[in-house]
């Protein structure tokens, strides 16, 4: 049968932020990229394995560059690049980040260091060291760019050894999605992944800030927030243009954890883990509203609209602090008591409740939000990370760090519907309303696990940037 490996690398010329990157790479080591400079543009590579080859192949590439019109050269890779088609599977894996200048290009050109068959790793044969790729195109300061490379590797017929001889085409490819998007923040990649739910990849990288750590969406206005955990800043962007139009150094802000718009209210809650507090900005310029005390270490923030209150975890406290914002807030209307480690929330607004994951217990603490008192607790087991209802088939979903699993239980008695494995360890997850399906953030191998209810299965594994803590959906 014969063997045809199709890699599709995703590049993405995007305008510069601050901070390098060093983004992870399938099957062997690459370089720490350069920082991006202002005058540069910035540009992503991703691979992705379309039919699975057997045996494996590991193809060594010593550099890879963009070569200009003028006969100069943009290095994007180089030292010891390692593509293992083992590793790809059929989920697009993230190459390498690099800053290039603007300008005409030429194409794409290849420096093969040599391949190989696994698992023997029996050397093949390859048929030119220097695989060069026709293919015109320009990039600009603050223009986007994403090109898709496909190479093949036809089987060949009566030698005695293998002939690696790979061909590869290129196609243009618009990099704003005309769908609607999944956006993920990498904390070490310092960038912000912009994931297509149409084609479930990344499509565009907006980087921004040194640790991005957090993001939230207000779709009313079109606007995407992110917090910075380094710098403490906290970063406005136009959804329509994945464009920054606004920054807000905020000095007070220590290590946020979490961002979350309220577009009903205008204010932007901020989550700071290290000073013990809640930041209220105005969603319309960034300017700080009110400083709020909550309890110790704070990591998460909820707000229902029925009741108009927003609730903030303190995860060494084992409480929720309760904000009402039909008024001005100077402090916490209540603090309600939970159990140990309290990890993430979950709101059921047709019957009024809040769900409170205890990654300490074994319980789901359950509060009644007219109340604000605790009605009961759903045993499910120790571990659990985070917490999603599904308003739609009416269920609730956990993520189990130690175990690599999505859990999938009944919300009014905890009892197990299914269970769904993911490769790494859950830390948040999110329910798209608009497909109906659930990503679960993996930061151990920085990527985005899609889960199809449905299914009952995981539908495909998303790779993004080095690190993501946090993700955000534009409806």
């Amino acid at each position: 049968m014969p063997r045809r490996l199709l890699v599709i690398l995703l590049l993405s010329a995007v305008a510069c932020g601050g901070g390098g990157q060093k983004p992870a790479v399938p099957g062997g080591s690459i370089s720490t990229t350069r920082a991006p400079t202002g005058d540069h543009s910035q540009v992503v590579l991703y691979a992705r394995l379309m039919h699975e080859i057997e045996p494996g192949i590991l193809w060594k590439v010593r550099k890879i560059s963009l070569r200009s019109a003028d006969g100069s050269q943009a290095d994007l890779a180089t030292g010891n690049l390692v593509i293992d088609t083992d590793r790809l599977g059929e989920r697009q894996r993230l190459i390498e980040v690099a800053d290039v200048p603007p300008g005409n290009y030429a194409g794409v050109t290849f420096f093969t260091e040599g391949a190989e068959v696994k698992p023997a790793g029996t050397p093949m044969s390859v048929e030119t060291n220097i695989l060069t790729v026709e293919h015109p195109f320009s990039t600009t300061p603050g223009a986007s760019k994403t090109l898709l490379l496909v190479l093949s590797h036809p089987p060949v017929a009566g030698e005695a050894e293998p002939v690696f001889k790979p061909a590869i085409e290129i196609e243009d490819e618009d990099p704003r999605p005309t769908s609607r998007v999944v956006y993920v923040a990498n904390e070490n990649s310092a960038n912000v992944s912009v994931i297509d739910k149409a084609v479930k990849r990344v499509v565009y990288n907006v980087y921004l800030g040194a640790r991005p750590s957090a993001v939230g969406a207000d779709n009313r206005r079109g606007r995407l927030y992110a917090a910075d955990r380094r710098t403490g800043s906290v970063y406005e962007m136009d959804m329509a243009s994945n464009h920054l139009v606004n920054v807000a150094e905020l000095d007070f802000v220590d290590e946020p954890a979490d961002v979350l718009p309220v577009p009903e209210k205008d204010i932007i809650i901020v989550v700071n883990h290290g000073t013990d507090t809640v930041h209220l900005l105005d969603s319309f310029n960034l300017r700080p509203v009110a400083t709020i005390d909550v309890g110790r270490r704070p990591t998460k923030a909820m707000y229902s609209k029925v009741w108009e209150r927003a609730f903030i975890i303190n995860s060494q406290h084992g409480t929720i602090s309760v904000l009402d914002l039909e008024t001005t807030p100077t402090a916490p209307d209540t603090t309600i008591q939970v159990e140990l480690n309290p990890s993430g929330m979950a709101i059921n607004e047709a019957d009024d409740w809040l769900y409170v994951s205890n990654e300490g217990t074994t319980d789901i603490t359950v509060i009644r939000i007219e109340t604000l008192a605790v009605e009961r607790s759903l045993m499910v087991g120790t571990g659990v990370t985070d917490i999603a209802f599904d308003p739609f088939g009416r269920r609730l979903y956990l993520a189990f760090g130690y175990t690599h699993e999505v859990k999938c239980v009944d919300p009014y008695n905890g009892i197990e519907v299914f269970t769904v494995e993911v490769p790494g360890a859950p830390t948040e997850l999110m329910f798209d309303p608009d497909e109906k399906k659930l990503y679960a953030l993996l930061p151990e191998a920085n990527g985005v696990a899609v889960i199809d209810p449905a299914m009952r299965s995981l539908e495909t594994v998303i790779e993004t940037g080095e690190k993501p803590s946090g993700m955000a959906l534009r409806l």
